[in-house]
Formats: structure tokens, sequence, C-alpha cells
């Protein structure tokens, strides 16, 4: 398992499961019912699919290579959408955070939608 990580800043950081779990769970009690009696599991288990993603990733890596934080924040939106949490998926795809609404041109919330939905006709032109 990876032991550490590049943070945005350049810095490198110990892994900590921990924030990716709390990040996750943000992002689920920003979009769905706090109350929600499957919402644990459900998280466990995209964080469960993240920490494989991971492991998959750096095996065809050089064994000392780290992972940067984007890449372990795609692989998070990827685990989402695999899980079909895609109401959860939405606002960090969209802004990389569960609870910042978008900020972006409608060009390039174009450019991200057909990325993400297939879907390449943006009546803007942009």
């Amino acid at each position: 398992m990876v032991k550490q990580v590049v943070k945005r800043s350049g810095e490198i950081e110990s892994y900590d499961r921990t924030k990716i779990y709390n990040a996750i769970k943000k992002a689920f009690i920003a979009v769905l019912n706090p109350e929600d009696d499957s919402m644990e599991a459900r998280i466990v288990g995209v964080v469960n699919t993240v920490e494989l993603f991971i492991e998959q990733m750096m095996s065809a890596r050089h064994p000392k290579s780290i992972p940067a934080i984007e890449e372990i924040q795609d692989l998070v939106e990827s685990a989402l959408i695999e899980a079909k949490e895609t109401a959860v998926a939405k606002p960090i795809f969209f802004t990389g955070h569960a609870t910042k609404p978008c900020a972006m041109s409608k060009s390039s919330c174009w450019t991200l939608t057909s990325r993400w939905t297939g879907i390449s006709n943006n009546p803007t032109g942009g």
C-alpha cells in the first residue's frame, strides 16, 4: 500500500486513509440525507474501491513512485461513479470539492460534461 502522497504544494506527507474517508463522507452528507442508515457502508465501500484503484495504479509504476493528491482525487471520482453514487460524484467532479459551488465558465462546464457523459454537442460552440 502507498505510504506517502504528494500534496498540491509539492510537499510529501504520509498517506492517511481517514482523509479520503472524511472527504467522501463530506460529499455524501452534502448531497444525501445524513440519517441514511446505508451511508456508512456505502462510504466504506467507496474508500475500499479507491484504495484498490490506488494499488492498481501504483503497480504499474516504479516502486519508489509517489502518487499526487490530484491522482487520488481522480480515483475517488472514478470509485464514486463505479459505485453508482453519481449524485455524490457530481459536485466533486465539477469543483474538486464536496461543498463548493461550480464557478466555471459555460464552455468549461461543457468540456467536463462532455468528458463525463460522452455528449459533445455544446450549443455555445465552446
